[in-house]
């Protein structure tokens, strides 16, 4: 009966693990393909670590191209020269709320941002792992005074 229960509990959670499970190299994806991927999982990242930073009517911007990874912080040598993607999900009037960096082979989160200033990386701690681990309420990004955002 145990290996009943724990084979429909296994099946049950594969069955719902969500959208971050999933590697996708971006650059094997068409344009249409590789756009709908990157905002259903900047969307997915947005809502699990600043819900309140997105809405249903926000305008979802992708970047053109991807974008590549330069910096000087030797423990962050090993991304240095990878290719990323940007989803920036703006307010009606044009504020970019949340922004989410994406990395091009992985097709993984690089970085999610609040406001255009401040957020969390995924460099030592993945994305995937923070996910299972269970994201603290604290650790979630809220808004001090939605009528100030734009400040």
């Amino acid at each position: 009966m145990k290996k009943i229960l724990l084979l429909t509990l296994t099946i049950l959670c594969m069955n719902s693990s969500s959208f971050y499970a999933q590697n996708t190299d971006l650059s094997n994806l068409d344009k249409k393909q590789r756009n709908e991927y990157l905002i259903k999982l900047a969307k997915e990242v947005v809502l699990n670590f600043g819900p309140e930073y997105y809405q249903e009517d926000y305008i979802s911007d992708v970047s053109a191209d991807s974008k590549v990874y330069k910096h000087s912080d030797p423990r962050v040598q090993k991304y240095v020269g990878k290719k990323f993607y940007t989803v920036t999900f703006r307010d009606k009037e044009g504020f970019p709320c949340s922004s989410v960096e994406i990395w091009e082979k992985e097709g993984t989160p690089k970085t999610v941002t609040f406001d255009g200033e401040f957020g969390y990386n995924f460099y030592f701690r993945s994305y995937r792992d923070w996910i299972k681990d269970g994201v603290k309420e604290e650790e979630k990004w809220k808004r001090e005074n939605d009528s100030q955002h734009h400040h």
